[in-house]
């Protein structure tokens, strides 16, 4: 049950609720068609996405079921996707995490930690929520990977989309900080899933062994795996990742049932997409990130190109963006 609290009310705007099954301050993004539903305290996730009436993303029953990795839109940071035998070496130094995938870790650090909220805004047009994550010593994060620094993510909701903006923050740290970025939005199909049209304009495809990419780079052509013109996902079942994204070729999902299409927008940064289409399930996920899954340990073998790994030096901030686009034909 959400309790309402007053919001501001001046083209876009940003409500409070209070969930009483969980206690989760929820933070409620409007604009024209689109609201977004987030919660700082469960991993800064955008777990509800309702454009023009419609549930985008699978939902928790309960908020209490958010924290992780398993609905809504979480935040994979610093390590998207997995780590192999959940470690990794970086500059001479061994990171260790918990496996919780079999041998591996997967999914990152901010998931599942409390956010704070460091303001809301709304104008004519948007809806805007800004929150931070900050690394410091004496945290669990910070035992696991020892880097003092900040993450911060701005969700600006518009009349036909959602922009999630991230800026790392190194201005204050003393070491290089090695990561990696990405979002994991599941999306429920919109009708049936042999009318839903899937393309990504990469340029290859990660070949890979037990879900983890080995570091060869295949060439689309000729395999089932080439979506660089639209493909249905009747019979595309697929856990792996594509290398070779860039700004002017966005991914595009077209359902085309309910003649509405979402394009998966991102900067330059953003050079890699893992798309997951189980069998028998009512969604599936397509990945901006900005680095190949295990890219701390590929570029530990010196696979710099393939693993697109971010090494953010002292004293500097890095920032990118990854945009869901809805329109409607």
């Amino acid at each position: 049950m959400m309790v309402m609290a007053a919001g501001v009310a001046q083209g876009g705007e940003v409500q409070k609720e209070k969930d009483a099954d969980s206690g989760y301050e929820v933070l409620v993004a409007k604009q024209g068609n689109t609201t977004v539903r987030l919660v700082p305290a469960a991993g800064c996730n955008a777990y509800s996405i309702n454009y023009a009436g419609t549930e985008l993303l699978k939902t928790p029953k309960t908020l209490k079921e958010l924290p992780g990795f398993l609905y809504g839109n979480p935040v994979l940071y610093p390590t998207p996707n997995r780590v192999r035998e959940a470690k990794f070496t970086f500059q001479g130094t061994e990171y260790k995490f918990t496996a919780n995938n079999d041998s591996n870790f997967l999914h990152g650090l901010v998931h599942n930690v409390p956010w704070e909220v460091v303001d809301t805004s709304s104008g004519e047009d948007h809806a805007t929520i800004r929150c931070r994550y900050k690394f410091e010593p004496g945290s669990e994060t910070f035992k696991l990977f020892p880097h003092q620094h900040a993450i911060e993510l701005t969700t600006k909701v518009t009349d036909n989309g959602v922009r999630f903006s991230y800026t790392v923050d190194n201005s204050q740290g003393d070491k290089p900080v090695p990561f990696g970025m990405a979002y994991h939005p599941w999306f429920l199909y919109q009708g049936s899933r042999k009318e839903t049209y899937l393309t990504v304009p990469a340029t290859h495809l990660m070949e890979a062994e037990t879900l983890l990419p080995t570091g060869k780079l295949l060439e689309l052509t000729g395999t089932n795996y080439d979506a660089r013109t639209p493909i249905s996902l009747e019979g595309f079942v697929i856990d792996d990742v594509y290398f070779g994204m860039q700004p002017a070729q966005p991914a595009v999902i077209d359902f085309r049932e309910k003649k509405l299409k979402i394009t998966l927008h991102a900067s330059e940064d953003f050079t890699h997409m893992v798309v997951y289409t189980p069998k028998d399930e009512p969604w599936f996920c397509v990945e901006n990130q900005t680095c190949s899954t295990d890219a701390h340990n590929f570029f530990a073998k010196g696979l710099e190109k393939q693993a697109h790994l971010i090494i953010l030096e002292p004293g500097k901030t890095f920032s990118g963006h990854a945009a869901f686009e809805f329109s409607k034909y």
